[in-house]
């Protein structure tokens, strides 16, 4: 099912998410409406969106302007965040077998905050609210949550070039968070260590340079890792700890370096010595997709190819003679 409407109405932005079904296969997406304390839920499976229905539940939310908010499930599925500075802190449990949130509970934060999110360690434990000016930890284990609370981070008056304070946060697959910013800036802040208490965390202010600003984006992504529902057995860790970007030789008599990288609107493929037959680079978006394709005539060992016409962004090609790989790795195109 495609260029169908599954909910013509009013939502509350930035905060769709999902989480896998009880079966490790099917999905449930939720949005809540705006200004209200509905919540759209449905099933997503191999035959399209189904089973849409509508649960009204707590507080409603009062007042979402532009600085929006953050909405997460915990990595292991069992409960359901969301955040908005205006309306603070709502917190739920989840039921993956019927999509049903209960058990809502409050916590204010009011510390006059214009925009946040939201995000939760890798073991399901560690609750981290982004809130401009702060980062808060929570203890989502504690008898009392909401006095769980301590400050992991407050911000230091960085900018790059405008102030890099704390907006939407994303766990990634490395097991770290990381946080952007509302305005315009370079960096991204990292939560290095979140499933540790308190400064154990290890939060470092603008710890990744990026090659160029941004404003508010973050893309957002559930636990794809996320099984079967099995009662008695832990799930999945939602990332692997350890996350490589070494670049992996495979056996060739014929080595192959690729560079500059970044690739300012170019890049050269050299080999040790001419190719005696014919070869082609190929070069991949994060979708998979082919972006570039190229062939390599045999006699010449150097070969420039041209990506002033591919948008800036990460990459990953293959060098390939006789359809075996010779080389492989990321490429990140930018514009100078």
């Amino acid at each position: 099912m495609k260029n169908k409407i599954a909910i013509n109405d009013s939502l509350g932005m930035g905060q769709l998410t999902a989480v896998k079904q009880a079966n490790g296969i099917d999905w449930w997406i939720i949005v809540p409406q705006y200004l209200s304390n509905k919540y759209y839920t449905f099933e997503l499976t191999e035959n399209g969106i189904q089973n849409l229905f509508e649960q009204q539940i707590g507080f409603p939310t009062v007042k979402q302007g532009e600085g929006g908010g953050q909405a997460v499930f915990s990595p292991d599925g069992s409960r359901y965040i969301k955040y908005t500075p205006a309306d603070d802190l709502f917190l739920f449990d989840f039921d993956r077998y019927s999509g049903e949130l209960s058990n809502f509970r409050f916590i204010p934060i009011d510390d006059g905050a214009f925009t946040g999110g939201v995000a939760i360690s890798p073991n399901s434990r560690y609750l981290y609210v982004c809130s401009e000016d702060f980062v808060y930890q929570f203890d989502l284990e504690a008898e009392d949550i909401e006095a769980s609370r301590i400050i992991v981070a407050e911000y230091d008056g960085y900018q790059s070039p405008f102030p890099a304070k704390f907006f939407n946060a994303q766990l990634a697959p490395d097991c770290k968070i990381y946080i952007n910013s509302f305005a315009t800036v370079d960096v991204l802040h990292v939560i290095h260590n979140p499933d540790e208490p308190g400064l154990a965390c290890n939060f470092e202010q603008h710890a990744v340079q990026l090659p160029f600003n941004h404003a508010r984006s973050l893309p957002h992504f559930p636990n794809f890792r996320l099984g079967p529902l099995v009662e008695g057995e832990d799930p999945p860790p939602p990332c692997e700890p350890v996350v490589s970007t070494k670049e992996e030789e495979p056996p060739s008599r014929q080595k192959a370096y690729v560079f500059p990288n970044p690739a300012p609107g170019y890049f050269k493929v050299v080999f040790e010595e001419a190719l005696r037959r014919p070869g082609r680079v190929v070069l991949y978006n994060g979708l998979g997709q082919a972006v570039l394709e190229e062939a390599l005539g045999a006699g010449s060992r150097e070969f420039r190819l041209e990506v002033g016409d591919v948008p800036p962004g990460l990459y990953f090609y293959s060098v390939l003679l006789e359809g075996a790989l010779v080389k492989g790795g990321k490429l990140v195109v930018g514009r100078w």
